[in-house]
């Protein structure tokens, strides 16, 4: 019944303020109302069909009631009458008393002229009055299953109120896992602990501005690193491990030194960008500190391809990189067994190449370094400048890519802020 288990007024106010807050919660809630609306409205048509049988049937049954005394006064004064005719005592008072017998029939004129019209409608009234009980019984069995209001009302804050319990765990749980993300998921412990290389990879063959709404339509790889360098977006980012072939969405990009991993995926999970601080996947992450450690493990040690972080906390970055291990070099070295490094350009996709001076030219533009990734391992990288060829130093560590100070030049500062701008769509610019 309702009322059974009151939910707390508090509780009430706290499962209302939670069902405004989200757009499902909103069109349930006012789903829920329309429905007890529309119940109340069939229970007070009902209820009104019942009072008006009710009042019907009172009606009726009070008309035959004054009928009934009616027929029953007149049947006294009738029977009086015949006493007086029959009984030689009471004729002999009557003698004596004649305005008595004058008034009884005055009165049996009376009653029968009263009864006449009555006596015409009995019939019909007794019809009506059984019609009307059967549309009343008929009516109270449709009110004893009518859905009552109180208990939908009850219900809807029951199921909401299990849900909220539900969005708060799942919040308790995120903010635990946020902070254990502050602080144990930093590029910089991650380095550390697995000794492994944190990259963001961007294709110069595809228009960001396509898959990113708060990017302009036709930038550059270029205006893309500008905007990283300027904003300090939370960006995709994936793992490089020494020793191992280098899987990267793409084959040129920028090594981070910097930022936050705050959600780890052993595949590409085609993420989107919702703001600048904010990357969401149709993946859903595990809940929970445990959840978030088996996540960053699973990324790390678990992918086939490139695995998918996204990393934020204003991401910095050591350099730019290009992965040898990951670009399809001219042909000539699969027929010459030549060595990358005699070649100056590599394949992008789509039947397009592109020199690595190219590259060393858009780092150029930055004050930047650029990293070649070889078999895992990144390398200072050089150009020679004579044949656009590319030249290999000294190797960098994982750890040691943490101390590469790398910032934007003071005499570039100003137009690489311009190339952001230059970049970003209105949308973007006012967040």
């Amino acid at each position: 019944m309702p009322g059974e288990n009151a939910i707390d007024p508090l509780r009430r106010q706290e499962i209302r303020r939670f069902t405004r807050s989200g757009y499902d919660t909103l069109q349930e809630r006012k789903k829920t109302a329309s429905r007890i609306r529309e119940q109340r409205s069939v229970r007070s048509k009902n209820k009104q069909s019942i009072s008006e049988r009710q009042t019907g049937i009172a009606s009726i049954r009070e008309g035959l009631a004054h009928e009934a005394g009616l027929t029953a006064e007149l049947e006294e004064v009738r029977q009086e009458l015949t006493d007086q005719s029959t009984s030689l005592v009471k004729r002999s008072i009557a003698l004596f008393r004649p305005s008595r017998t004058r008034t009884l029939q005055e009165r049996s004129h009376v009653l029968q002229r009263e009864l006449e019209p009555l006596s015409n409608t009995h019939d019909f009234n007794e019809y009506k009055y059984q019609q009307l009980q059967r549309e009343l019984e008929r009516f109270e069995q449709i009110r004893s299953k009518l859905p009552d209001g109180r208990v939908l009302l009850d219900n809807f804050y029951d199921t909401n109120g299990r849900l909220m319990d539900i969005y708060r765990e799942r919040g308790r749980k995120q903010k635990e896992r946020d902070a254990y993300a502050r602080e144990h998921g930093t590029i910089s412990e991650i380095v550390r602990n697995h000794g492994v290389y944190l990259v963001h990879a961007t294709h110069p063959n595809i228009d960001e501005g396509q898959n990113n709404r708060f990017l302009r339509k036709g930038v550059t790889w270029q205006d893309k690193v500008a905007v990283i360098l300027d904003r300090k977006p939370t960006i995709s980012g994936s793992t490089v491990r020494p020793g191992s072939k280098a899987l990267t969405w793409s084959s040129i990009g920028l090594v981070l030194r910097k930022g936050v991993v705050e959600d780890a995926y052993k595949d590409d999970i085609g993420t989107k960008t919702e703001s600048r601080t904010t990357k969401r996947s149709a993946f859903i992450r595990s809940e929970g500190v445990e959840g978030y450690k088996r996540d960053l493990i699973d990324a790390i040690y678990g992918s086939q391809r490139y695995n998918e972080l996204i990393i934020g906390d204003d991401p910095e970055v050591a350099g730019m990189f290009i992965n040898l291990d990951g670009v399809v070099l001219d042909t000539q070295i699969l027929r010459t067994n030549r060595s990358p490094y005699d070649l100056t350009r590599f394949h992008i996709g789509g039947g397009k190449d592109m020199s690595f001076r190219e590259v060393f030219d858009g780092a150029s533009d930055f004050g930047m370094d650029v990293f070649l990734f070889e078999n895992g391992t990144a390398y200072r990288g050089a150009l020679d400048e004579s044949r656009g060829t590319l030249l290999k130093g000294q190797n960098v560590t994982p750890q040691e890519m943490l101390q590469v100070a790398y910032t934007v030049p003071p005499d570039k500062q100003w137009s690489v802020q311009q190339r952001a701008r230059n970049s970003l769509t209105l949308e973007a610019l006012v967040r």
